[in-house]
């Protein structure tokens, strides 16, 4: 029974040494607020002065500006504009796709069509030139 006090006792100034000397260690460690430095803010700083050090520079002058070009701006198709039209009129729905037919000449025939079945639900006849249309439900 004496022995079995005995460990105990030991046990706990083992545990009470440990607890005593962790803390001191950490004391040691310990970093006073002053001392923080806020990274964020230096970040900040730093794009800033970046950003005025480009807004000062002067832009590159090419040599000759005659030579430089242009690029080409593409164009977009009489189809596309059609199906253009009829989807601003349909909205947005992305359960549906379009087809397209051309009738003559500025004129097609835009088919709403169902993604999951292409079974043709209306026809849209566009005229391009005169950014018209008449809409025709597909019975079937």
């Amino acid at each position: 029974m004496k022995k079995t006090i005995m460990y105990l006792i030991a046990i706990a100034l083992v545990i009470i040494l440990g607890i005593a000397v962790a803390k001191n260690m950490l004391k040691e460690n310990e970093v006073e607020p002053k001392n923080i430095v806020d990274v964020n803010k230096e970040k900040e700083v730093n794009i800033l002065d970046e950003e005025i050090k480009q807004e000062e520079q002067e832009p590159e002058q090419l040599e000759n500006p005659e030579e430089t070009e242009n690029e080409p701006v593409e164009e977009i198709s009489d189809e596309e504009k059609a199906k253009n039209i009829v989807s601003a009129d349909w909205g947005e729905d992305t359960s549906i796709y379009f087809s397209s037919e051309k009738i003559e000449e500025g004129i097609y025939d835009i088919y709403v069509r169902e993604k999951a079945t292409t079974k043709s639900l209306y026809r849209y006849t566009v005229d391009v030139n005169k950014g018209t249309f008449t809409k025709e439900w597909e019975a079937y």
